[in-house]
Formats: C-alpha cells, structure tokens, sequence
C-alpha cells in the first residue's frame, strides 16, 4: 500500500522527464531550423544584390536596343549607376588633384556628344579618365579646364530638391526629395483587377471595368500631386505606366522622365526604391579615338 503517494510521484517525475527530453529534441530541431534560417535570409540577401545587379544590366541593354537608331551611342556599352553609387563616384572624381589640363564639358539634351536624348557630361584627362555621364535631368551647358574634374553641377542636380512621381496601375506613389533623402512620400493604392477569371464577366466588360479602376486609380494620383504642387521644389522627374502622360500635362515646364525597376508602389520604402533606380545616371567609357574626336568638336 502506498500511503505516501511516492509510486505516483515516481510516475510523475518519470513523466516529466520524458517530456523534458522531448522538449529537448524540439529545441534542439528548432536551433538547427534557426540557423537554417538565418544562413537562407543570407543566401536571400546575397541573391537580391545579384538579381539587381542583372536587372541594372538589362536596363542597360534594353536602352542599347531601343536607342539603336542613334548611331552614336549603340556602339558602346553603358552602364547604369544608382544615384547613390554614383553620387559618391563623381564625389570621389571631383577630389582626384591631377595636377594637369583636365577638361570636364556639361551638355544639355540637344547639344549631347552621343546624341543620346540625355544631358551630358564628358570628363577627360589623357591619362587617366575619359568617360560620359549621363542623366534625363536638365544639364546647362558649361566647360571647364583645371586641375580637377569639376563635377559639382551635376552632383548638385543629384541633390536638388526633387519632385518624384511613379505612376502605376494599383499602386503609385509621389515624393519630395532632397539631398537624395525622402522629405515627404504618400502612397496612393487602389484595387485593380489584373486577371480575367472563368466564369465572371466577359472578357469586354472586364476590360471596360479595369480601364475605369485604373481612371479613378489617375484621378487619386491627380489630386494627391495637385497637393503637391503646391509644395517648393526645383525640378520634377516622372517614372511608371503609360498613365504617367496625363500627370505630367499638369506640370508647368521641364519633367525629367526615367526608366525605374520597381513596380507598384505598395509602401513608402518602394517610392525611395524606384527613385534610387531612377535617378540613376548612365556611364560611357570611352576610347582614344572617340574621346579626341569630342574633344575636337569642343574647340571647332
């Protein structure tokens, strides 16, 4: 007779310490799927910087493609920068002392040396550096000969107080920025129906439906810009659907338009994303022919 309980304290104990090693082995699965985790979020991390990488280099070719009608520009090979990548190179080139006639040359759209529809900046020194920059943004013509590669009128232009809109069916967004810093962003998102599904409307009425939601989705856009507008900023640059044409006959002057690999606008961070791709600047490495028949045509 067990008149203490200890069978079923024994029983007890014994119980809890299956549990315990049951237990056991779950943290023991859990710490392992941890660190699994963990090494995916890097693997995830270290494929996002290839896969923008990629998408920066088919930019870069699709412009080729869609420009090959000028025959200037379809012979070399651009690449495209971020605007914060190449905000700090064109820093770093403004500090590089050469200590010898070093020619930096801005050129507006029309006026540009590859006639690539962009503003234009060609920097040469004979031994070190003979590049084109190029940005949408409106560049005054100006040159300069000295010890430095004067790249402050472009870098200033990077900073300007900028009026950003993306335009995008469902989801679009518009910002001011300055110094290349979000001052203040509003996401505009509506509910557009993107696929046709069996057995609901016909194929012409859901067409005719989408077409209205993306209108009233334009009309949101508008009225949110028209707050906008009201606001200081120096220029104005356009990026998204072909929707963004109606926006920008509401803009007084020149609207800077540019290619952007982000889609619908679904959070703040998104229009910070789309102007860091957008603002991105355009780079030409050149070589000694090309860069002596600029230079030429500089002093005709």
């Amino acid at each position: 007779m067990d008149l203490f309980g200890k069978k079923a304290l024994k029983t007890r104990i014994k119980e809890l310490e299956e549990k315990i090693e049951e237990l056991q082995k779950y943290r023991k699965r859990w710490e392992k799927e941890k660190k699994r985790y963990k090494e995916a979020v890097t693997e995830k991390q270290e494929a996002d910087k290839k896969i923008n990488r990629m998408e920066d280099r088919i930019a870069t070719l699709k412009d080729r493609l869609e420009s090959g009608e000028k025959k200037d520009v379809e012979s070399y090979d651009r690449e495209k920068m971020g605007v914060s990548r190449a905000y700090r190179y064109l820093k770093q080139l403004s500090k590089l002392e050469t200590g010898r006639n070093t020619l930096t040359s801005y050129k507006p759209p029309e006026k540009g040396f590859l006639n690539s529809g962009m503003s234009e900046m060609f920097l040469h020194e004979p031994l070190t550096i003979k590049s084109v920059f190029m940005t949408p943004l409106m560049l005054k013509e100006k040159e300069f000969v000295s010890d430095r590669f004067v790249t402050e009128h472009f870098l200033e232009k990077l900073d300007s107080r900028t009026l950003f809109i993306h335009f995008s069916a469902g989801g679009s967004g518009i910002g001011i920025f300055e110094n290349r810093k979000p001052y203040e962003i509003s996401v505009i998102r509506s509910d557009i129906k993107s696929k046709h599904k069996k057995g609901g409307y016909s194929q012409k009425r859901f067409e005719r439906l989408r077409e209205q939601q993306i209108e009233s989705h334009r009309e949101k856009v508008e009225k949110k810009l028209d707050q906008y507008l009201k606001k200081g900023f120096e220029q104005v640059v356009i990026t998204g659907s072909d929707g963004r044409k109606g926006l920008k006959d509401k803009i007084d002057g020149f609207v800077a338009e540019v290619r952007t690999r982000q889609g619908n606008i679904i959070e703040k961070n998104d229009i910070v994303n789309s102007f860091e791709s957008g603002m991105g600047v355009y780079h030409v490495r050149l070589g000694n022919e090309m860069a002596e028949d600029m230079i030429s045509r500089i002093l005709e």
